[in-house]
């Protein structure tokens, strides 16, 4: 990972701050470790989304959990005062079973806030993959208002 690279969210961060849905995508494939060094580097916080949202899911029964992810990610988002905050490691939304859209979880929670998300699928010009073709998860997004750094 550059200094270069990082320079670059850090440009992205002004871009997108007057946008209404504030959401920077990074390629973090191939690294791995980029927004969590950018969030150590700006002392931003980073909230490896997978194990917070176990943490309070494994208390809500299996059969409600699609009705309250919604809001136990919000409220996840919202327990750090920040106005930029770091997303890695959350294929947990994408689980079938809760029964959501996680680009428009993330895309509505990035209006209030700037979100700096890892993206460890791939990138296809203006279009993010997750999973292969034939997994249960795959899914394709085409992200027209999010700055994706690759």
């Amino acid at each position: 990972m550059s200094i270069h690279f990082l320079e670059q969210i850090s440009r992205a961060i002004s871009d997108v701050s007057n946008r209404y849905y504030k959401q920077i995508f990074v390629y973090d494939y191939r690294d791995g470790k980029s927004v969590k060094k950018f969030a150590e580097t700006h002392s931003l916080p980073y909230i490896n989304v997978n194990i917070e949202i176990s943490r309070i899911l494994q208390y809500i029964p299996v059969d409600r959990r699609s009705f309250q992810i919604t809001e136990v990610f919000q409220q996840l988002i919202d327990k750090y005062p920040d106005s930029v905050i770091c997303l890695d490691y959350y294929e947990l939304l994408f689980d079938n079973s809760l029964a959501i859209d996680p680009m428009i979880l993330i895309k509505n929670n990035s209006r209030y806030k700037t979100l700096i998300i890892s993206w460890r699928g791939k990138i296809i010009g203006d279009t993010l993959i997750h999973a292969e073709p034939g997994h249960p998860e795959y899914k394709k997004f085409n992200v027209q208002d999010a700055i994706i750094i690759k």
